[in-house]
């Protein structure tokens, strides 16, 4: 088994009624993008596609962005699915995609299992509920999840390991009864299809409790999240101490729920400043990381570089940024992890990610740096 490059893909591009109804007419990623100013004067925003905005209800404008993807190696998009009960927000570009079979797309899935919320806009927003997650009730309404997931896994063009679809769930600390799920997707799909799918974990924090991951094959690492937060060796158990700051956050959210909205809101009046991190510091930490989950991870792992960080389309003054990328960095660190991904078993690398420009993480082409970011990828794919 040689390395594959797999890159995170963000359906957002395009109008839908979610977006329409919670955002305003006509709204998509775009419209963010665009409202982005800098933070100082060596800041990189807005940043602006080199290639024009795209619109993603478009299966050739998909193959041609893939057809850039592998030019440089990449293997796959990992797109991101939302599901809530039958409800899919984002969900189109996908759906083309599956209704076009003879579409050149190598693909897989990653469940955003989270619930939408009004974060963007502000502190008190992360209490209004847009779409709430319930993983279904009973078993004929995850039967249609996994109805829907067992089609896409049988797409000649998914993304296996072993044999097996590579299915990723984002926050699976969150999932009801996370063993059950598991167990009835695998079951359902091998009534289905005659196989499995090879669910992965992704690990986002450090806990004291890590017991959930028994019900995964693999387990990947999600990055820039865990270098910027986690500890650096993820998988170590220990005790969570319970400091002023972590005894103060969980009194606030014990509160009823009109009293945090008060309390938000009175943070939301405060100044607001952004978070500037160190760029190297964030990937040592990442490779430190990795060095140690290479040895220490209970199941088959799955590592995760980034290309950037800049959320600033999204959070304004209170966004977080990076400090101090360039392609020849990324490239650098990216042929470093790259190494330790070859000593996994499955031999995957992800990268955080094709196109999330809200977040500052794209490999596609801006005016400042229309090409480097993917001939990095190129030469560390050519490399290994």
């Amino acid at each position: 088994m040689s390395l594959r490059i797999l890159a995170y893909f963000l359906p957002q591009f395009h109008e839908c009624p979610y977006n329409s109804e919670w955002w305003g007419q006509g709204f998509t990623e775009w419209d963010n993008v665009r409202k982005a100013r800098p933070l100082r004067k060596d800041h990189h925003q807005p940043r602006v596609p080199s290639e024009g905005e795209f619109d993603l209800l478009s299966v050739s404008e998909m193959e041609r962005q893939f057809s850039q993807a592998r030019s440089a190696g990449i293997d796959a998009f990992v797109f991101y699915h939302y599901w809530y009960n039958g409800d899919r927000p984002l969900g189109r570009p996908f759906d083309l995609l599956l209704d076009s079979p003879e579409a050149d797309i190598r693909f897989s899935l990653c469940w955003a299992n989270h619930s939408w919320t009004r974060t963007w806009r502000n502190r008190r927003g992360s209490l209004d509920v847009l779409i709430e997650q319930t993983y279904g009730q009973n078993m004929a309404e995850r039967e249609k999840h996994y109805a829907y997931l067992a089609r896409a896994f049988a797409d000649h063009r998914y993304t296996k390991i072993d044999n097996s679809p590579f299915f990723q769930i984002y926050i699976p600390e969150e999932v009801d009864n996370l063993s059950r799920y598991c167990d009835e997707l695998r079951n359902f799909c091998i009534r289905e299809n005659g196989i499995a799918p090879h669910i992965a974990g992704t690990v986002r924090k450090g806990s004291a409790n890590l017991d959930y991951l028994g019900a995964f094959d693999s387990v990947t690492l999600a990055q820039p999240t865990l270098g910027l937060f986690g500890p650096d060796d993820v998988f170590a158990q220990r005790p969570i101490e319970p400091t002023f700051w972590l005894q103060l956050r969980s009194k606030l959210l014990d509160l009823p729920l009109p009293l945090r909205r008060i309390i938000y809101s009175i943070q939301d009046l405060l100044p607001k400043k952004p978070a500037w991190h160190d760029y190297d510091q964030v990937w040592q930490h990442i490779l430190t990381q990795s060095r140690h989950a290479v040895d220490a991870a209970p199941k088959p792992l799955n590592l995760t570089g980034f290309v950037d960080f800049d959320n600033t389309p999204r959070y304004k003054k209170s966004a977080r940024v990076m400090d101090g990328f360039s392609p020849n960095k990324f490239e650098g660190y990216m042929r470093d992890l790259s190494q330790l991904a070859c000593k996994t078993e499955n031999q995957l690398l992800l990268i955080n990610a094709w196109n999330e420009w809200g977040e500052g993480m794209h490999l596609q082409g801006d005016t400042l740096w229309p090409t480097q970011r993917l001939d990095a990828v190129r030469r560390v794919s050519n490399a290994g």
